[in-house]
């Protein structure tokens, strides 16, 4: 699991627009942006792409790096991610 050595990105589905929220020190995702517990059981190395499977619709597509309205969105205020 992460162990914030790394930043924690969050990252956008390109079909179904649910956000994951991505270790950057070793790749783990997690379901649940407020639920670091719900980890997914596979991961996305985001050093080399972001490409990896949605855990909400299961397509396989590079993800994007979420914006700022997506994240507020899921009730972050910019304090909390920015």
């Amino acid at each position: 699991m992460c162990e914030q050595e790394g930043s924690l990105i969050f990252l956008t589905c390109p079909n179904c627009g649910k956000l994951v929220l991505a270790c950057e020190e070793e790749g783990s995702l997690f379901l649940n942006p407020k639920n670091l517990k719900q980890q997914i059981s596979w991961s996305c190395d985001i050093w080399q792409s972001t490409f990896t499977k949605c855990p909400y619709c299961n397509t396989q597509r590079e993800f994007g790096f979420s914006t700022n309205e997506e994240i507020q969105q899921l009730g972050f205020d910019q304090k909390e991610y920015g």
